[in-house]
């Protein structure tokens, strides 16, 4: 198709002012102006082209250059931006309709992009929801915009509250086939901020994408998108290693054609037609998904309806659903590439709905769907009744002459016990590793849980011992931090544990007491820091625990290991679960877990900590200060475990 810069119609947002709580932003403008030089520059009339301004007042000249230019600059609000699309667009045609938008953006309920007015406040949440206006450029009445693009350099972060938005195309999924094509370039991912540069007074993702428009000698027209991607992706691979960001740009295409009435989501326009299920965009075509939504409406969730999600969700990148509605959970489980997430979630929902009638109804909206994802339902049922969760056992003992580790491994599930064959000895943490990784990639998805029980100090080498390494003990030793697959670590795959191994006295009593604070401890339904004995200090009298169910190490001073290590083996003695501590001491107090947690109750702590260390190691961040880093659980489960005369210990469950 032949685009001609004559034809071109161009919008371009620049917003920099906000009546939120938000920083204003110093870059918009400026980037407006780039852009609208640079149409210029291509021969697109200023006739073509709208700015929408709010602009700063220290930016107010670069509007005042581009009215001198020609160009058309409006005052950006809520009534002149609907304006331009809903009203003006339609009567109008171009080869290409180009819109750039810099501004404050968020990511809302399912997965859809909302970019803020500038009246947008805290008493007057309200924005412009861009999927929406995606779906409305698609309509018959835009027919003669064939080509539109749009470059959109807003944050996709987690919207918080509720937002109200101008319902500009609420069937945006459900749209008549007329030949339009769209192609999107987003400065940042779902969850992901947009950074500025406050230096250039840029957004770095426009910066970089104007540079790529001018490259080429000439320049390039019309914009494409692939060939500006080229040079973007390596650059922002650079400010993500000097810490300037952490977004990663990424593109779509929305294609429609003639003779079906189905949308076709891709990130390349060369690539095969496919449905928007199959290529991932969203699992569920409108009219399976309006059945389930229907069957939905007649579900009352179990009370512990977001534990099953996170069952379903467990190893699975997901956007955080942001309540305990099942619509919205089942809006964010359409989203991922894979259908299992969302097919097990309505398959363990499915099991605890008491109302027989809709239990049924539910249960034959999967017998129906799942095929036609290729979902195998019974063998899903059956993996969600037999297999899961597994866990994997590892104790690691030193051998007592100093050469290397004994170490034994057994995997424990609802099918039974077995132990895995591992080698003896194993001389040292590289080899240890090497086999945990065997074990654990033996299982695919999902990873077992993996706990270590250990005793005895790590064995140094004689270099070590020379260059006066102090030594250190077991439960001190990262073994979140092996490389398991890949670059995964296996605190990034796996709810991980550490505790120690103690020899059990008067076992009856601390049994009893274990089981009573356990129970007390599962049952919470939201955090409760009063239920915690915070210990700040190097010493803790077990004692006066009272209606206390667990322990936290918040340590101002990190004691010596020699007290750690005493405070551990009383405590367990006593029968207490102990919530967390920091092996390299950067407890920062009671913080760390009310962070971590949000509000979650404390069983929601494991799979809490490997989520966030999965997250950091997304973005290659395992080095940032983050709550989860060197965090250590040692949470005792008195209801599962092998026989205490193999472990000598209960076992326990959490990540380290």
């Amino acid at each position: 198709m032949i685009v001609s810069p004559a034809d071109t119609l161009a919008i371009i947002v620049g917003i920099e002012t906000n009546k939120m709580r938000w920083p204003a932003l110093n870059g918009p403008m400026g980037d407006a102006r780039h852009f609208t030089e640079w149409l210029l520059e291509r021969g697109v009339p200023a006739r073509n082209i709208t700015v929408l301004a709010a602009p700063l007042d220290e930016n107010r000249t670069h509007c005042t250059a581009l009215e001198l230019s020609g160009v058309t600059v409006t005052e950006a609000n809520a009534d002149s931006i609907i304006h331009r699309f809903r009203i003006q667009l339609p009567k109008e045609r171009s080869d290409l309709l180009l819109v750039h938008w810099g501004g404050h953006g968020l990511e809302w309920n399912r997965g859809e992009r909302l970019l803020m007015f500038p009246e947008s406040a805290e008493e007057k949440q309200d924005a412009l929801n861009f999927t929406h206006l995606l779906g409305m450029l698609r309509k018959p009445k835009y027919r003669r915009h064939r080509l539109q693009q749009f470059i959109i350099d807003a944050c996709a972060v987690r919207a918080k509250t509720d937002w109200q938005y101008l319902a500009l195309c609420d069937d945006y999924l459900d749209v008549k086939s007329v030949g339009q094509e769209q192609q999107i370039y987003y400065a940042a991912g779902a969850g992901e901020a947009a950074m500025n540069s406050v230096a250039e007074a840029a957004g770095y993702f426009s910066k970089e994408v104007f540079r790529a428009l001018c490259a080429p000698p000439g320049g390039m027209w019309p914009p494409d998108f692939r060939k500006i991607e080229l040079h973007v992706n390596p650059r922002f691979e650079k400010l993500r290693d000097d810490g300037s960001t952490s977004q990663v740009p990424n593109r779509v295409y929305i294609k429609l054609r003639d003779r079906e009435e189905e949308l076709s989501f891709t990130a390349d326009p060369a690539a095969p037609d496919g449905s928007a299920r199959a290529l991932g965009m969203l699992l569920l075509e409108r009219p399976e998904f309006e059945e389930l939504h229907d069957i939905l409406l007649g579900v009352h969730p179990p009370s512990d309806i977001a534990a099953l999600y996170r069952k379903a969700t467990e190893g699975v990148d997901v956007s955080d659903p942001g309540s305990s509605d099942v619509h919205a959970m089942v809006d964010s489980l359409r989203r991922p590439t894979r259908a299992d997430p969302l097919f097990e979630f309505l398959v363990r929902l499915a099991k605890s709905v008491r109302d027989r009638g809709a239990k049924c109804s539910l249960q034959a909206w999967l017998a129906g769907a799942a095929p036609r994802h290729g979902i195998d339902l019974a063998e899903l049922e059956a993996r969600i009744e037999d297999g899961q969760p597994t866990y994997l056992v590892v104790r690691v003992i030193p051998d007592g002459l100093g050469h290397g580790y004994e170490v034994r491994a057994w995997e424990y599930s609802k099918r039974g016990a077995l132990e895995r064959t591992m080698p003896e000895p194993l001389l040292n943490f590289d080899e240890i590793e090497s086999e945990v990784g065997r074990l654990v990639t033996e299982y695919g998805t999902p990873a077992p849980q993996v706990e270590f029980l250990v005793r005895g100090e790590v064995i140094r080498t004689e270099e070590e011992k020379r260059n006066g390494l102090e030594p250190k003990n077991l439960i001190d030793a990262p073994f979140e931090e092996m490389m398991v697959s890949g670059d995964s670590t296996l605190g990034s795959m796996c709810r991980v544990v550490v505790r120690p191994l103690f020899k059990s006295r008067d076992d009856t009593r601390r049994r009893a007491a274990h089981d009573a604070a356990w129970s007390t401890l599962m049952g919470l339904k939201s955090y409760q820091e009063s239920v915690i004995w915070w210990a700040e200090n190097g010493s803790i009298d077990p004692s006066v625990l009272g209606h206390h169910v667990c322990v936290a190490f918040a340590w101002t001073t990190r004691p010596p290991a020699k007290v750690r290590w005493n405070l551990l083996r009383e405590l367990f003695y006593a029968g207490t679960p102990i919530a967390l501590w920091h092996r390299a001491g950067r407890t920062g107090g009671r913080e760390p877990l009310r962070r971590l947690l949000e509000g979650q109750p404390l069983a929601e702590l494991p799979a809490t900590v490997r989520r966030r260390r999965a997250n950091y190691r997304k973005y290659s961040l395992d080095d940032c200060e983050h709550e989860a880093r060197d965090l250590v659980l040692l949470w005792d489960d008195p209801t599962r475990g092998p026989a205490p005369e193999i472990m000598r210990a209960p076992i326990t469950v959490g990540g380290a």
